[in-house]
């Protein structure tokens, strides 16, 4: 009889461990339940005070930029407590600018895009999320060092072409000054030698002139003699007067007293 009542209480006691256990894991259940739909519904509130982006605007006006430099831009969120999280930066043209959220400078209040320069050439920035998009910004690369590079090699051909456009006109100039002096030579040669020509034709006139007086001349011969004389007293008694030419065609020679 004690046996049997024994076994009982220890089922009895059995039983009721299984029973609590069972209570317990029902409450922990409804716990965990309870957590779960507190920290949804959590979540649910945090969801709903989030504010979408109604307004982007890029704090600039069109911009010129050495392909050298950077630059950041300031993007204005409206309202301030929107959220940023899924904000796009973007260009027209991704070969001449990169546009890209700086996570360096930007925090809560103030969103900052960086302007990176990539080529030469013009395109658009902008930023945009959630269908709303930002004003776009004018962006025009330039290379400045290739542009001074190119004008000093402009300067340097000028003042190369100037150079040789004054080293051909003094050339030129040479030329014609030298054309000049050659011509004035040649004149005064020409000159020289008409001169020479027309002294040498007086000459000749002056000689044939004189060849011809004094061939006319009158001198005096005898007919034995072998000589003529200017003076007819010299020749003697028997002087006859004749030519010049003619006392020397007869071979006569001038007497050395009055004919010299």
């Amino acid at each position: 009889m004690k046996s049997k009542n024994g076994s009982s209480i220890i089922i009895i006691s059995v039983v009721l461990v299984i029973i609590f256990a069972l209570f317990g894991v029902i409450i922990l259940a409804q716990t965990d339940d309870n957590d779960m739909n507190n920290e949804v519904a959590q979540n649910d509130v945090v969801e709903d005070t989030k504010k979408e982006v109604e307004n982007i605007i890029l704090s600039e006006s069109d911009i010129e930029i050495d392909i050298k430099e950077t630059k950041n831009i300031l993007v204005k969120i409206e309202p301030l407590e929107a959220d940023k999280e899924e904000l796009k930066f973007d260009s027209t043209n991704s070969e001449i600018v990169k546009f890209s959220k700086d996570t360096k400078n930007s925090n809560d209040s103030n969103i900052y895009g960086k302007l990176q320069p990539l080529a030469e050439g013009e395109c658009e920035i902008y930023v945009k999320t959630n269908g709303i998009e930002s004003n776009k910004v004018k962006i025009k690369v330039v290379d400045n060092e290739r542009i001074e590079n190119e004008r000093k090699a402009q300067e340097e051909q000028a003042k190369k072409e100037a150079e040789e456009l004054a080293a051909k006109k003094a050339a030129e100039e040479e030329a014609k000054r030298e054309a000049e002096r050659l011509a004035a030579q040649k004149a005064a040669e020409e000159q020289a030698k008409k001169q020479t020509q027309t002294q040498k034709q007086v000459t000749s006139s002056s000689t044939q002139t004189s060849s011809n007086k004094s061939n006319s001349k009158t001198v005096y011969t005898t007919p034995t003699g072998k000589r003529y004389h200017y003076s007819p007293t010299c020749g003697g008694k028997n002087s006859t007067a004749t030519t010049l030419s003619a006392a020397i065609s007869r071979g006569l020679t001038p007497c050395k007293k009055c004919a010299q």
